[in-house]
């Protein structure tokens, strides 16, 4: 994926990000590219604070005991000694467990019945897309910007989407409805930021990929679909 589509997607993730509503996988996704972009930490900075990353300072520690090693070679043994116990009992949980999304967004930990390396990696899936909607909105169309996590056997554990699109007095009225659970529980844990709605889609979890991208856009006409 290009760098500006990268941005895109972890902008758009980064509210949910805040609140811990985001995966494991999603949670490395997101750190990874921030190590490598100064623009999309900054604006997590903004949003957050002054944050700090344990990835970044966990490297900088490192690479910090590596260049004095030499004058302190017994703290950098012991160093040494407890990262390589964390690795492997991380190894360990990656091989074992993994953290899933249940129907209400909310994390927990899932024992994989198959060796890890006998399952596929998962996968992303951002979709940007629009509806015609001609009330309450500034030109006919509601906008929809849908994070689709695709588990390591191919089924979907959560959907995160973001609409745009309507007037001042529009997004109020549709956030009231998601916010009293107006929408018979499929869409969950709703956040109005910046003028954009978030919230989680639990209309396709559990369902094969096709399926579950058939289902969110059953009625939306596709503008751009980017896997990774």
């Amino acid at each position: 994926m290009k760098k500006n589509k990268q941005c895109s997607v972890i902008r758009d993730l980064l509210p949910n990000y805040i609140e811990n509503l985001t995966s494991e996988d999603t949670n490395n996704f997101i750190e990874s590219h921030i190590e490598n972009c100064e623009e999309c930490e900054q604006i997590l900075k903004d949003m957050k604070g002054d944050i700090k990353l344990k990835k970044i300072n966990s490297k900088k520690e490192i690479n910090a005991l590596k260049k004095i090693k030499n004058k302190f070679r017994i703290k950098s043994i012991i160093f040494l000694c407890i990262f390589s116990l964390t690795i492997v009992a991380c190894t360990f949980f990656w091989n074992n467990y993994s953290l899933k999304v249940d129907d209400n967004g909310k994390l927990y930990i899932k024992k994989h019945t198959l060796d890890k390396s006998m399952i596929n990696n998962n996968q992303i899936i951002m979709v940007k897309s629009k509806e015609k909607l001609n009330n309450e909105t500034k030109d006919g169309y509601i906008y929809y910007t849908t994070i689709i996590t695709i588990d390591d056997n191919m089924k979907c554990s959560g959907v995160r989407e973001k609409e745009e699109g309507y007037t001042d007095e529009g997004i109020k009225a549709r956030y009231y409805i998601l916010e009293k659970g107006e929408s018979s529980g499929i869409q969950t844990n709703p956040k109005m930021i910046n003028n954009y709605l978030y919230y989680n889609n639990n209309i396709a979890n559990g369902k094969d990929k096709e399926e579950a991208i058939n289902t969110i856009l059953a009625y939306r006409e596709i503008i751009e679909i980017e896997e990774y």
